[in-house]
């Protein structure tokens, strides 16, 4: 158990000889408040230090910067639409083309090999019967 004991002096002190190990979150919510508050009240105190003048160049620059910078960005989004559009409209027909002449070269090549084998075939029967004779 912690006892107090206080001591004359030049300064009032008081002395205990265990240290408080429990803190309530109360306590904790209360200085992270305060933190808040004071933050809030310093930024507040800022607009009263600065001169309208100043405030009113400097919210002026945000505004014309982030104007810009929404511009810059829709005429980004536009251009790649367009472009991707574009693409779709000129390079698909291209690629489908490719695509159906690469399946005709292909079946040519089936007809080829099946005629190939057929031929042998017929060569491979018509060749057993000349050994025959």
């Amino acid at each position: 158990m912690a006892y107090l004991e206080e001591v004359e002096g030049k300064d009032n002190v008081i002395i205990s000889d265990e240290e408080d190990e429990y803190t309530s979150s109360s306590d904790e919510d209360s200085d992270i408040d305060e933190e808040d508050e004071e933050l809030l009240s310093r930024i507040i105190a800022l607009r009263d230090i600065v001169p309208p003048e100043t405030r009113a160049r400097i919210s002026t620059t945000a505004s014309s910067l982030f104007s810009k910078s929404f511009d810059l960005l829709k005429t980004i989004g536009n251009s790649a639409w367009v472009l991707v559009t574009a693409a779709s409209i000129l390079a698909l027909p291209v690629v489908l083309e490719i695509e159906r002449e690469q399946a005709a070269i292909h079946q040519e090549n089936q007809r080829a090999q099946q005629q190939q084998l057929r031929q042998q075939q017929l060569l491979s029967r018509a060749l057993p019967d000349d050994d025959e004779e």
